[in-house]
């Protein structure tokens, strides 16, 4: 099954929850963007601000921060279930993990679109539950999507076997989601292109399933 879950990078927090709204009534999968204006010049809504987010929803963060483990808690009282850090910015990655899994979590890492797979540490994989491969730059949504993860997709699924998701974020729109897929990705996280008309373009993605 190749999953399509709706991501939200947003500044503004009524069109968060708005958006959040009317993804729950189609997808149990919500994939929300952090980010505190250090890690990348831009600043999303914080944690705090997400409103009421139904407890039947599988909440990924993806934490674009310059210190994640300061961010597991408060992300955490949000009803998240999946803490997704940029590996470039985690220290000590088995730290996280263990960090995340002992407040009841699941442990991610993402790799920014210039980050080579062998940044992720072999001895942590066995225990994360999701590998998010970025095919833009991270920090910003629109952005076109680069052909070079399609190689990293390859290579990370050889890494991980089936111990965790590889999900692809950045520039997701039908034509690449398709190329993800072929490429042997378990999903995509779509934002920009799904948002310009959401029903529909859920529709198409999920035909791919």
């Amino acid at each position: 099954m190749f999953t399509i879950i709706p991501a939200l990078l947003e500044h503004e927090k009524q069109q968060l929850q708005q958006e959040i709204a009317l993804a729950v009534t189609r997808v149990n999968r919500l994939h929300i963007d952090v980010i505190e204006a250090q890690y990348a010049p831009n600043q999303t809504v914080l944690p705090e601000e997400w409103g009421v987010i139904p407890f039947s929803v599988n909440l990924g963060v993806h934490l674009m921060v310059t210190t994640p483990l300061d961010w597991i808690d408060r992300c955490l009282k949000a009803v998240s279930t999946t803490i997704i850090a940029q590996v470039e910015m985690v220290a000590d990655q088995q730290t996280f993990i263990e960090t995340v899994l002992a407040k009841k979590g699941k442990a991610g890492l993402a790799l920014d679109l210039d980050s080579s797979i062998e940044t992720v540490d072999k001895v942590a994989v066995d225990q994360l539950s999701i590998i998010v491969l970025m095919a833009v730059k991270a920090g910003f949504s629109g952005q076109p999507f680069s052909l070079t993860v399609l190689d990293k997709i390859k290579a990370m699924r050889q890494l991980l076997g089936d111990n965790a998701e590889i999900m692809v974020d950045g520039g997701i729109n039908l034509e690449t989601a398709q190329l993800c897929k072929q490429a042997g990705a378990d999903g995509v996280l779509v934002n920009s292109y799904l948002w310009q008309d959401f029903e529909t373009n859920l529709g198409k993605l999920q035909q791919l399933g």
